[in-house]
């Protein structure tokens, strides 16, 4: 993490760190605050600082303040692992993937529905309810827990950089979708969040 550190103007010999990722409404608060500040009020007495959280529904930036350059990194450690460890346990929002919905695969996916609709419709757990939707086909590269806009932002950014072109048998694929979890637009395919397009 890249740490700015500085000395605050109004007060010569404070340090003040403002953190490279603003704290969004959708942040653990209550992982840095604690029950009845406690937690807020420990990390404060074990590092010798004062850390200013913005107020609920408020975005805005965390600032720790401290006499020694050393505590407030010890603080912004601490709180860097308890913002992790909150998104570490939330599910996941969305998924990178390759849409494989264009006309001429959804026409053989369905001639592959029906065949073994009627070849193996006897067996048993086999009918057309374990069929995906054809407007929804798609190759799942990945998945992601992004928990608002600007993080959305920043991992289509990043993934720009990574992505080149592929190849999926006689189809070129030339774009991955960053698509909302459980959410459809018009066409009937995942709600996109952004678009990563390579050549």
């Amino acid at each position: 993490m890249a740490a700015a550190i500085r000395t605050s103007a109004e007060d010569e010999g404070v340090l003040t760190f403002l953190p490279s990722r603003p704290l969004s409404i959708l942040w653990p608060r209550r992982y840095i605050i604690g029950k009845k500040d406690d937690t807020r009020k420990r990390l404060e007495a074990e590092t010798q600082t004062s850390i200013s959280i913005p107020k609920q529904g408020v975005e805005g930036q965390i600032v720790i303040s401290g006499q020694q350059r050393a505590s407030v990194i010890s603080a912004c450690s601490c709180i860097e692992v308890l913002t992790e460890s909150f998104h570490r346990k939330q599910p996941f929002t969305h998924f990178l993937s390759f849409a494989l919905n264009q006309p001429e695969m959804q026409e053989r996916y369905m001639q592959f529905k029906e065949e073994v609709l009627k070849n193996c419709s006897q067996d048993n757990g086999v009918d057309g309810s374990i069929f995906q939707n054809p407007a929804k086909l798609h190759l799942t590269i990945g998945t992601q827990s992004l928990l608002n806009e600007k993080e959305v932002t920043k991992a289509c950014e990043f993934f720009h950089q990574m992505f080149g072109k592929y190849h999926f048998g006689n189809l070129d694929l030339y774009t991955v979708q960053v698509s909302q979890r459980f959410s459809t637009d018009s066409s009937g395919y995942y709600t996109s969040s952004g678009l990563i397009t390579f050549s």
